[in-house]
């Protein structure tokens, strides 16, 4: 638990974190605070699925309303700054055995030590209990640390705690390493753990089955790819929040898991497939299909382009001054870090993007300050950042970039059959859902 310039340390930390997430992810959406207010002032460990890197436990921080201390691997605290802000959010060191080929049975006993000092003095651990980050599919098999620190903040009479709960964490994003998608945070039903009651192989299961209950586990990454293409299909992406899209991806994995080698479940994957890439060939999206409705009329289609060319698109260049080399730098510096694994990709470009925004802030105010004198300076860095704000929040070029592109669709492409395409596609996979969910 954090108190006086810890406590001060981690408010600070956790509100500038929460507001880069807010930044990063369009949306943002807790469910399950319900389960949250059962476990208020009470020992908890936070347990979750891990997919993607560091970005998981600050997404945990920003919405659990608890002072959390993080388990974390110890490579981590020799990372310049990632291990100092480890160490002032109070984190629990823990040494796996990839990381050390032989760990020494102190450096284990000393993790699981700490982390039951801090439940038995009424704090809040964030675990992920798989033991990596990962990009599977799959819940890996869990670690037991998680069960065995819970059994020893029972095993001493001093500050012995009445209950400890375990509260399982779902972690459903849209596009996980994409700047402005979606992200759902869900609090499962906590497991409520007593003295009598704890058993390491039973507390593992347990947290097991609640974790595939509210994460989006599949037999492979292409089941969850080929649901979130008949979901975009069904145009509901375009209704309610990522809580939404957690529990009809849920829904659309478990039918199709069951009926997976049903000919006719077979047959329209396939459909289903080929459109989308159909697409890719096109460079359309399917959004552009069904917008492209609307574009036929020609007028509203002119004077579409031109607003966002003219009124949109001109007021967020001052800010392309900074984030122009910012995104591309980052985007390619962090490509190069992550080398292909996409669990990694979000928080190198959080933290990279975060960094270079502030080394070009600088050397902008810099320049400026030397040629024109600070006055200016302080008034045109201001201006590019307000610019800069407004094109995150408003995306004026991903605007005029879509009304040129719908266009364009329109124009070079036969529009007409791909839509009679995608209606009979819907129309089948509307029939077939009907048909499994009887």
């Amino acid at each position: 638990m954090t108190s006086g310039a810890e406590g001060i340390a981690y408010t600070a930390l956790r509100l500038f974190f929460t507001f880069l997430l807010k930044i990063f992810y369009r949306c943002l959406v807790t469910v399950g605070q319900q389960h949250l207010l059962k476990t208020k002032d009470a020992p908890v460990v936070f347990a979750a699925m891990h997919p993607n890197g560091l970005v998981d436990p600050l997404l945990i921080m920003a919405t659990c309303g608890r002072s959390l201390s993080f388990v974390a691997k110890h490579t981590l605290f020799a990372m310049p700054l990632v291990g100092t802000a480890l160490r002032m959010l109070g984190a629990i060191a823990v040494h796996r055995r990839s990381d050390q080929p032989n760990p020494t049975t102190n450096q284990n006993t000393d993790s699981i030590s700490a982390m039951a000092n801090c439940l038995r003095d009424g704090g809040a651990i964030t675990i992920f209990p798989e033991g990596i980050s990962h990009n599977e599919s799959t819940l890996q098999l869990l670690r037991t640390g998680f069960a065995r620190a819970v059994a020893e903040a029972f095993s001493s009479e001093q500050n012995k705690p009445k209950v400890v709960y375990i509260v399982p964490v779902g972690l459903i994003y849209t596009n996980k390493e994409r700047f402005r998608s979606d992200v759902c945070v869900e609090y499962g039903e906590p497991i409520a753990v007593t003295a009598s009651m704890v058993d390491v192989e039973t507390l593992r299961q347990q947290l097991t089955e609640k974790l595939s209950d509210i994460s989006l586990v599949a037999k492979s990454t292409h089941h969850i790819e080929l649901m979130a293409l008949t979901r975009e299909l069904l145009s509901l992406h375009r209704k309610g929040d990522p809580g939404n899209y957690a529990d009809e991806m849920r829904s659309f994995l478990r039918v199709y898991v069951r009926n997976a080698d049903k000919p006719d479940v077979i047959e329209i994957s396939q459909r289903v497939q080929a459109y989308h890439e159909k697409l890719q060939l096109m460079c359309m999206q399917d959004s552009d299909v069904v917008n492209a409705r609307k574009s036929f009329k020609v007028l509203t289609t002119i004077v579409r382009v031109f607003f966002s060319v003219c009124v949109l698109f001109p007021l967020g260049l001052p800010g392309i001054i900074i984030q122009a080399p910012v995104a591309l730098l980052t985007t390619w510096i962090a490509a190069r870090l992550a080398k292909g694994d996409r669990d990694q990709i979000a928080h190198y470009r959080l933290l990279l993007g975060t960094a270079l925004s502030f080394v070009f802030l600088g050397a902008f105010f810099l320049v400026v300050g030397l040629m024109f004198g600070v006055t200016i300076s302080v008034f045109c860095t201001m201006i590019v950042i307000l610019c800069g704000m407004y094109n995150i929040m408003m995306r004026p070029f991903t605007v005029t970039w879509i009304a040129i592109r719908i266009q364009a669709a329109v124009l070079l492409t036969n529009v007409n059959l791909l839509q009679q395409e995608r209606l009979k596609l819907v129309a089948d996979i509307r029939t077939l859902a009907t048909k499994y969910l009887e």
